[in-house]
């Protein structure tokens, strides 16, 4: 009885291997080498694309923008998708016409990217899925803001800047829009956190250019206050985490936020939009918020914790 079960076990088990890597072949062999953004259509698995190569995962993430038409700087990428009658690249920026699932399975795929974060040849963004997706080369520059603020930061030939260090001393932060004339449209890990002051930041105000908050942006910093704005569509892991927030507002611009954004002990006010999707791994908020979010059919609205429940206003 025991044997057969165990070898009942196996036959699932390989047949849900076997099943399993049939996917990722049908989506490496149509979409990466015959160019079929029909299936793209659909959120991507994991598992569906988690055995491919790092070129493989490069062709799949750009092949989202090749299907809208961007004009990539990159000869290596401009030729492979000349070669699908689809394709027509003219277009600087496509940003605005991605849809929820094609950035949720940019997301997906940067992931599976991302120990090539700082790969000189190779560069991704891998906390910002957005302003800068496309695989490029950069420089790496130290330059002072209109604030007079210290930052080290990061510029691709897609003419986006991520930030990677601030080097600033103030109570209050005023993020830059631009540095060098150039947008700021991401946070990468650890920009403030890793600050020797950090415990000093007070408030912080995100320009609306960012679109990308990277993972543990400002963690343990002292953030009584922060303004989040339009245009912020991802919030990494742990990004606001151990921060004494009372309230916070989500813009309805955001999308999806990663596991312990905002594990903040005080938080007792959360403003937040319609649908917006948490983490499951872990929880996103403090005090049971997550679940009584979904609960209530993920609706927008200020949602009050007071006497151990939340309440919507």
């Amino acid at each position: 009885m025991g044997i057969g079960f165990g070898k009942h076990r196996l036959i699932i088990i390989i047949m849900f291997l076997v099943s399993t890597n049939i996917m990722a072949q049908d989506i490496r062999t149509e979409v990466v080498i015959n160019g079929n953004i029909s299936f793209l259509d659909n959120i991507i698995e994991k598992e569906q694309i988690g055995y491919f190569t790092k070129y493989d995962l490069r062709i799949l993430r750009n092949t989202i923008f090749a299907k809208y038409g961007y004009q990539f700087n990159s000869m290596e990428l401009q030729n492979h998708f000349s070669k699908f009658i689809w394709y027509n690249g003219n277009k600087s920026n496509v940003q605005n016409k991605l849809t929820n699932t094609d950035w949720i399975n940019v997301e997906l795929i940067q992931t599976l990217e991302k120990e090539d974060i700082y790969d000189e040849d190779n560069y991704r963004y891998t906390v910002m899925p957005a302003g800068s997706l496309l695989n490029s080369h950069f420089s790496e520059v130290t330059g002072f803001s209109e604030f007079n603020e210290q930052y080290r930061y990061l510029v691709n030939d897609y003419e986006s800047i991520m930030i990677r260090d601030y080097k600033g001393e103030r109570k209050v932060v005023m993020i830059p829009p631009r540095l060098q004339n150039v947008p700021v449209t991401a946070l990468a890990s650890d920009p403030f956190s890793n600050n020797r002051l950090s415990r000093q930041i007070k408030s912080v105000i995100i320009p609306d250019s960012i679109i990308s908050i990277g993972p543990d942006a400002f963690r343990s910093c002292r953030l009584t206050s922060v303004t989040i704005p339009n245009g912020v569509i991802f919030i990494c892991c742990r990004a606001f985490e151990n921060n004494p927030l009372e309230n916070i507002v989500i813009p309805d611009t955001v999308i999806f936020i990663d596991y312990g954004a905002f594990i903040c002990s005080q938080l007792s006010t959360i403003t937040i939009g319609d649908n917006v999707l948490l983490a499951t791994i872990f929880p996103v908020f403090v005090n049971g918020f997550d679940n009584f979010y979904k609960e209530n059919g993920s609706k927008a609205g200020t949602y009050i914790f007071n006497n151990g429940i939340w309440n919507k206003q």
